[in-house]
């Protein structure tokens, strides 16, 4: 997983060298570690709760952001919206729920996850979503704060060890069905 490699992601790397600040917002940056993944979005979090971030943005290592993304993700959320995630094409891997392209973000319909519809777009270009991506995202920390933690874990078959679910996947979930924001990807 790029998150676990050593080497930087250069055109990721000078794109969030890019990133233009927000007027009228404070920004802090932080970088989690760990052994995992889960482990280090969990140390990422923690960080910007003690720091006291009213907002939580996400940003992957693999991933090319234009520089005003932190200015729109602010925007939605000064819309109304509490967590918000940016379309991104999926990487697409054999054991994956998506094909290399396909958008980012799923909806939970009949416990199955099923890929969004960009037809759904609302008009400001929303579609709800259970499991939006973690490459670019932004929610509210006070929401991130009231579920018990780890805030980010794996679900595993205790039998085979293979993954049921991943840690960004039940993240949202739990986001949604404990805390009841309800997740959305801008297209």
């Amino acid at each position: 997983y790029p998150g676990d490699c050593p080497i930087i992601y250069m055109a990721a790397f000078h794109s969030l060298m890019q990133v233009l600040p927000v007027p009228n917002y404070e920004t802090k940056w932080f970088r989690g570690l760990g052994f995992c993944q889960a482990r280090r979005r969990n140390h990422m979090v923690e960080q910007a709760i003690e720091w006291g971030a009213d907002l939580i943005v996400s940003l992957d290592i693999d991933q090319v952001y234009p520089p005003d993304i932190l200015q729109r993700l602010v925007a939605r959320t000064e819309q109304g919206y509490r967590c918000v995630s940016a379309l991104f094409p999926c990487r697409g891997r054999t054991d994956s729920l998506a094909r290399p392209f396909d958008p980012s973000g799923w909806k939970l319909v009949d416990k199955h996850f099923t890929q969004i519809d960009l037809t759904e777009a609302d008009d400001d270009g929303m579609i709800q979503a259970e499991f939006p991506t973690t490459a670019c995202n932004i929610m509210h920390a006070e929401d991130v704060a009231k579920l018990s933690r780890p805030w980010y874990a794996y679900k595993y078959n205790p039998e085979t060890w293979e993954e049921t679910e991943g840690e960004d996947s039940r993240f949202y979930l739990r986001l949604g069905q404990e805390v009841g924001v309800k997740c959305y990807v801008d297209t």
